[in-house]
């Protein structure tokens, strides 16, 4: 199994807000296996909520509000052998992907950076 990887770095400086930010990915072919996400922890103690929609609008994933100053790792498919995957293991991937992220609240704090990067993982064969 080859994955390839496209990633993403956003960064929200104290004072700066805190609206959504978006990266896009073009040329994407295979199956979306997994996203990850990693917060960097600041003063404000904003939760980061990330959304992968493909080039229709569709939503394929979305993490739901997750807490700053963490990492978290989202699969398609359970390893245990049960139904219990994050998103839907069936997401096909042949076309471009937005990923949009969103804090909560602004960094907070004296010159603070709210930091987030997001992994997209793509089986290719």
């Amino acid at each position: 199994m080859k994955i390839k990887k496209a990633s993403t770095t956003k960064t929200w400086a104290t004072g700066a807000g805190h609206a959504a930010k978006t990266a896009t990915f073009a040329n994407l072919t295979g199956k979306l296996v997994e996203v990850g996400l990693q917060a960097s922890s600041v003063t404000g103690d904003p939760d980061v909520t990330v959304t992968v929609t493909d080039a229709d609008s569709v939503t394929l994933f979305t993490s739901g509000a997750q807490n700053d100053g963490t990492n978290y790792r989202f699969d398609s498919e359970s390893h245990k052998g049960t139904p219990d995957a994050d998103f839907n293991p069936s997401y096909f991937v042949n076309e471009t992907l937005t990923v949009s992220i969103d804090p909560s609240a602004d960094a907070g704090g004296s010159n603070q950076t709210l930091t987030v990067t997001v992994d997209l993982y793509i089986q290719v064969d």
